[in-house]
């Protein structure tokens, strides 16, 4: 049992989550093979779940799954994780969000301050207006 939760951990460490924005990018087995073989040999390729963007990459040496991940890590409609990575993984994506809109606010100019009314703000004089 222990040899086997072991080898379970060795290849979620070798294997990348891949997700991706339908709107903007589209894969196959081709071409996740030709996108991730650069980094070393594969495993396997394969597109899982119904919405059709999101693959499993499986590599054949650890190393390899770790650069493609790390080489990937700041494309924008992309998201390229290590599946063994649950507890610690660095989610560059959510990070990459987070920035987006914090620049995106620092960016946008304050309103401007609606027009001074004569005398708004100011007390009553004693007496009414003349």
């Amino acid at each position: 049992e222990a040899e086997a939760a072991a080898a379970r951990r060795a290849l979620a460490a070798r294997t990348l989550k891949v997700k991706w924005r339908r709107s903007k990018v589209s894969h196959s087995r081709d071409t996740l093979h030709d996108l991730f073989r650069p980094f070393g040999e594969l495993q396997r390729a394969e597109l899982v779940g119904d919405k059709g963007n999101a693959a499993e990459v499986v590599f054949r040496r650890e190393e390899d799954a770790r650069r493609a991940a790390e080489n990937f890590a700041d494309l924008e409609d992309t998201r390229v994780t290590v599946k063994g990575d649950k507890a610690g993984g660095v989610n560059r994506w959510k990070e990459r969000q987070d920035r987006n809109l914090a620049t995106a606010a620092a960016a946008t100019p304050p309103a401007p301050a609606p027009p001074a009314v004569e005398g708004e703000g100011k007390p009553a004089e004693p007496g009414g207006t003349k």
